[in-house]
């Protein structure tokens, strides 16, 4: 499948679930079942980054392959944890600063890794670190939201305004790829390589 419609796909589906949680957060979705739309979100994307590759990729696209892989573990353990925190059982203030950590992780490693490095890479990069940098900002304002740190509402908001962006970084996304050996950029394509 082309990696265009397979970010599109992942994109929409975020957002989807963030325009719900926005519509919890500002009071106009109640109901005990809309406490577990963030468990049900993260249980979601960790299935869809896990599959990622064999459902679209033809088994393999290597280094990211994997860390889409581990990313997707990763949503599935902040999942059963924030199932746990809305469902009652886990009630310790710990458990509420492990989502965060997990944003602020995913956001760093894009902040940080080099899969796209020199010449005509450059693009990828300052995207990866422009994404990497939303990222790591909005698992701030959810752990300021997670931990109760904040006065009113504005944190509980905040956090899903910042992924509605991060969803836009992710639609806008383009690779530039060398034309005919030249080592210059020829027209952007979206998303080339398939994946973070």
């Amino acid at each position: 499948m082309d990696p265009v419609v397979v970010h599109q796909i992942a994109g929409g589906g975020i957002l989807a679930f963030t325009l719900l949680l926005l519509a919890r957060a500002l009071g106009r979705l109640s109901g005990g079942w809309s406490g577990l739309l963030l468990p049900i979100a993260l249980v979601t994307l960790g299935l869809f980054l896990i599959f990622d590759n064999v459902l679209f990729h033809g088994g393999d696209f290597g280094a990211e392959g994997v860390q889409h892989q581990i990313q997707g573990a990763v949503a599935l353990g902040i999942g059963a944890i924030e199932l746990g925190r809305a469902r009652g059982w886990l009630v310790q203030r710990l458990w509420g600063a492990i989502l965060p950590m997990g944003i602020i992780a995913v956001g760093i490693m894009f902040v940080l890794h080099d899969q796209h490095g020199g010449g005509d890479m450059q693009l990828q990069l300052v995207q990866h670190r422009i994404l990497g940098a939303t990222i790591v900002f909005m698992g701030a304002v959810q752990g300021i939201d997670n931990l109760k740190l904040a006065q009113g509402n504005w944190a509980a908001v905040g956090w899903l305004l910042l992924l509605v962006v991060v969803c836009l970084e992710l639609f806008l996304y383009v690779e530039g790829g060398t034309g005919s050996g030249q080592g210059g950029h020829e027209m952007l394509k979206p998303m080339e390589h398939g994946g973070h």
